[in-house]
């Protein structure tokens, strides 16, 4: 996980505050570049939300639904 959010830093999606103390903290934000991928993340949601609703029958439990989508990509 560090090595993703290191990355996501440098392509400045996030920026990474440290602060002074024990145990260490450090917070993780959302810079302005990584907010404006907000509306799409949202929009590929909805897209698997309906392909799911297409693809499995409905009346199924929606963890269910969950699991057959990632097992489709696994």
């Amino acid at each position: 996980m560090t090595r993703q959010l290191r990355e996501l830093e440098e392509d400045n999606l996030i920026s990474r505050r440290e602060y002074p103390e024990a145990p260490p903290k450090v917070e993780n934000m959302l810079t302005e570049l990584g907010e404006s991928l907000v509306p799409i993340l949202i929009e590929l949601q909805n897209w698997g939300t309906d392909y799911l609703r297409k693809t499995v029958n409905e009346t199924e439990n929606p963890l269910r639904m969950k699991k057959v989508f990632w097992a489709r990509w696994n």
